[in-house]
């Protein structure tokens, strides 16, 4: 991997860890003002006569929708699937590195593993929030179609896997062009380990192959349409424009698949994902555009060999 590609995941490592860190600062802050108001509170004879009491201290973060809630679940959520991967890899005996090229079965099971945990924890940490702010998935959009609406997605469904495979050419072209072809290669390696065609490469057995689709089709279209669209999105439309929410979600979402290769054709795909979220008003819409764009990118590999 490039070395400028290395420091630019080291700058965005130290930059969040940067940012937790002025978040714990201010909660701290608030928490010692806290403190003190409740002991004032608590002794009522050592305030001084005809004076009123001191205002409760206001804490920073939002108590509902807040930007801080997202962008610390989705770290947690990250964390958690990883070190359970981890974890499931150890205990399957499978920590002995294995080729690139070919994952052992072990090494696969415990991939397949964390990612099903991720999808999982995608949708836990929305529904913990929607609980504690005293909604439901369903108010911000998981419900039933019309049938008119089912048409309308899986035709932008189609749409969206056909234009983002001549695009995707197209980009790749243009890359190959701007960098050297060592810089290339090497990003072209780093992507086989992030992508779903490499990760369905390199898995060496069909019933895993079987649950990489299932985790692809099913599973990641829900969790990130509920997490990036239904959370995420409407966290930022209720601090800023409507444009700059929908630039900053699919940015956001383009980030998370981590493909350097790809991260153009995803940004894009997650600001169609989120006007087509804005325009119906349903997250059912979005995970059916995103299921189908998904399946049909399965069908392919499927029918290509690649194995």
């Amino acid at each position: 991997m490039p070395n400028t590609f290395l420091q630019g995941i080291l700058f965005a490592v130290r930059l969040v860890l940067a940012i937790d860190l002025i978040l714990i600062g201010r909660w701290c802050v608030y928490l010692f003002y806290l403190s003190n108001w409740r002991r004032t509170q608590a002794s009522p004879e050592t305030a001084l006569p005809n004076t009123a009491s001191p205002p409760r201290p206001t804490p920073p973060f939002a108590a509902e929708w807040s930007l801080v809630h997202p962008f610390l679940a989705i770290q947690i959520i990250l964390v958690l699937a990883e070190l359970l991967g981890a974890v499931a890899l150890l205990v399957a005996g499978g920590a002995a590195a294995a080729p690139l090229e070919r994952w052992s079965g072990p090494m696969a099971n415990a991939m397949l593993f964390g990612l099903f945990v991720q999808e999982f924890l995608f949708v836990a940490a929305v529904a913990f929030f929607l609980w504690r702010y005293r909604s439901s998935l369903r108010d911000i959009g998981l419900r039933m179609l019309p049938i008119r609406q089912i048409y309308s997605a899986l035709a932008l469904g189609i749409a969206m896997f056909l234009l983002s495979g001549i695009a995707d050419a197209g980009f790749s072209a243009i890359l190959h062009r701007l960098i050297s072809p060592a810089t290339f290669q090497a990003l072209e390696q780093f992507a086989k380990t992030v992508s779903a065609e490499g990760v369905y490469a390199q898995i060496p057995y069909a019933p895993q192959k079987a649950a990489l689709i299932v985790a692809g089709v099913v599973c990641a279209p829900m969790a990130e349409e509920i997490f990036f669209r239904g959370f995420l999105y409407n966290t930022l439309a209720r601090r800023f424009r409507r444009p700059v929410a929908v630039l900053l979600s699919a940015a956001c979402f383009a980030l998370l698949h981590m493909n350097p290769l790809s991260m153009g054709i995803i940004f894009i795909m997650g600001i169609v994902l989120a006007v087509a979220y804005h325009r119906t008003g349903s997250l059912t819409f979005t995970i059916l555009v995103h299921a189908v764009n998904n399946g049909l990118s399965f069908a392919v590999l499927a029918m290509s060999g690649k194995h």
